[in-house]
C-alpha cells in the first residue's frame, strides 16, 4: 500500500510444463514461459528487501535515477518442444517454438523500446522479428 512506485504491482509468473511418454520417448514434451510486469532495479531491491526501514527507502527514492537503470513494462519469454501451442489446465497458453516479447523498456534514459518481439520455430520454419523504437523520447 506504501509502494513508493505506485498502485502497478510487479509481478513474476513462471509456468513449466513437462510430459513424458514412457513408450515413445520422441513424443515427451516440454515447455517453459515466465512473464515478468513493471520491472525496474529499484523495484527488485524494495521486494528482495521488504524490511528495508522507511528512511532507507527515502533515500534510495532520492538516488532513484541511479538506481533504475532500466524498466521493462512487460516481458514474456516462452521455450517449447512441441509443434503446437500447448495449454496448461491454468488456460496459459505456450506457444511451440522460442519467443521473447518486451514492452515499454527504458534502458537509461536513452533507449526507449515500445515493443520488441522475436518468435522463431523450427518446424514448420517461422522467424519473424519486430523493434518499435520511440526516437527523440
Amino acid at each position: 500500500e506504501d509502494d513508493p512506485y505506485g498502485p502497478k504491482p510487479t509481478v513474476l509468473k513462471i509456468a513449466l510444463t513437462i510430459i513424458v511418454d514412457p513408450v515413445d520417448k520422441l513424443k515427451s514434451l516440454f515447455a517453459y514461459q515466465a512473464s515478468f510486469r513493471e520491472i525496474s532495479m529499484g523495484r527488485l531491491i524494495l521486494a528482495v528487501l521488504p524490511w528495508m526501514p522507511k528512511p532507507a527507502v527515502d533515500v534510495m527514492m532520492l538516488v532513484r535515477p541511479f538506481i533504475d537503470i532500466f524498466f521493462v513494462g512487460s516481458l514474456d519469454v516462452s521455450i517449447s518442444v512441441a509443434a503446437y501451442p500447448l495449454v496448461m489446465f491454468s488456460g496459459t497458453v505456450i506457444p511451440p517454438g522460442l519467443l521473447f516479447d518486451l514492452k515499454d523498456v527504458n534502458f537509461f534514459n536513452i533507449v526507449y523500446i515500445d515493443r520488441a518481439y522475436i518468435y522463431f520455430r523450427p518446424f514448420p520454419l517461422k522467424m519473424e522479428a519486430q523493434l518499435y523504437v520511440r526516437p527523440f523520447a
